[in-house]
């Protein structure tokens, strides 16, 4: 008998081609070639992955259509909201071709907490659905999905202490209805007859096979104990740690912080950090990733990780944001609820012996 290939979680791009099949279009993977084109005129983080109908067919790269280019002296910067100019351009970008307008709640490169209400409001003047990546921010502050308005939130839930493997889709209810599944397997249908197969009422339809047991109980755990934590707490214990990290990194040469500093005002058109900026940290939170002059991630990490420091080190899943700033990598600090001021401190100093290490052989 041959082996039934593994239960596999619906990536980004297999979701926004699902969803087109509600408006019978199909569209551009938007993690790829038109992410990638989006990223180089805008900067919300992971760039707003605009899907449009091309023709009825699936495009390669080559034959995506040319997107009209936001301003670079206008919103060249990473900022936690959008400026007027922007907005402006974004009415004029979306049109009746619009069927799914996706991006990400809160960057996990820069930590920016892009502006929610106001691309909902620009998709709904073009009846598009959205779809929120709220992977980053469900962990780090408080989510509510009925403010938040829109049609689709995803989550994972390794990021917000659960195990790996599971995660959440949160949809309104008519439109996962409306959807055909993505998988078929055991427990996802109504009746099967040799002529025809109806399928089980949503969310049984989307979770055909054998069900992550272990896993889900898991998860309701990590729910239950942020719960009690209190996210309002979450939050703000995670600003004060990004705040301490940014002031400290601020203060050593040659260290450029990629985003929002802690003040949107107090970017440069790199999206850097002016150590000069009113501080608040109001506008970002989780993550906070860096350059050095000279050194590349990669050696960068494996120096903090020997004495002791745990990074990220790379694109971070993120290359055209990279792109966008000419930058080969990045390294990026996250903090979560179990981090102490007392550890943001030692890594501090952590980045601040690595490059002396460096130094030393020049």
């Amino acid at each position: 008998m041959a082996k039934a290939p593994p239960r596999a979680p619906l990536s980004g791009p297999a979701f926004i081609r699902l969803l087109a099949r509600l408006t019978d279009v199909h569209v551009a993977q938007s993690n790829h070639a038109l992410a990638d084109r989006l990223s180089q005129w805008i900067d919300w983080t992971r760039a707003v992955a605009v899907s449009k109908a091309l023709d009825g067919k699936l495009p390669d790269a080559e034959t995506l259509p040319e997107v009209n280019a936001i301003g670079a002296d206008d919103c060249a910067r990473l900022r936690a909201t959008l400026a007027t100019s922007c907005v402006t351009e974004l009415d004029t970008l979306l049109n009746e071709r619009t069927k799914v307008v996706a991006f990400t709640h809160q960057s996990n490169v820069t930590g920016t907490i892009n502006p929610v209400a106001t691309l909902v409001e620009a998709a709904k003047k073009v009846s598009a659905l959205t779809v929120l990546d709220a992977c980053q921010s469900v962990p780090h502050m408080p989510v509510d999905v009925q403010k938040l308005d829109v049609d689709f939130l995803a989550f994972s839930g390794h990021k917000m202490l659960a195990p790996t493997g599971i995660g959440v889709l949160w949809g309104r209810y008519k439109l996962l209805k409306d959807l055909p599944p993505f998988m078929l397997g055991g427990s996802m249908i109504e009746i099967v007859t040799m002529e025809r197969t109806t399928y089980a009422e949503p969310p049984a339809r989307f979770e055909a096979g054998t069900p992550p047991t272990s896993q889900a109980v898991a998860l309701a755990a990590a729910c239950d104990y942020l719960t009690e934590l209190g996210m309002d707490n979450v939050a703000a214990h995670q600003a004060r740690l990004v705040e301490r990290a940014i002031t400290g990194l601020s203060s050593i040469d040659g260290v450029r912080i990629i985003g929002p500093g802690l003040h949107a005002s107090g970017l440069n058109d790199a999206g850097q950090h002016d150590a000069g900026a009113e501080r608040t940290s109001t506008e970002r939170t989780g993550a906070v990733a860096f350059t050095i002059d000279g050194l590349h991630p990669h050696d960068v990490g494996q120096v903090l990780d020997s004495q002791g420091v745990l990074v990220r080190v790379g694109h971070h899943c993120a290359w055209p944001l990279h792109r966008r700033y000419g930058i080969h990598g990045s390294t990026r600090a996250s903090f979560s609820v179990y981090n102490t001021e007392a550890e943001v401190d030692a890594f501090v100093e952590a980045v601040q012996k690595t490059i002396d290490y460096f130094n030393s052989f020049r």
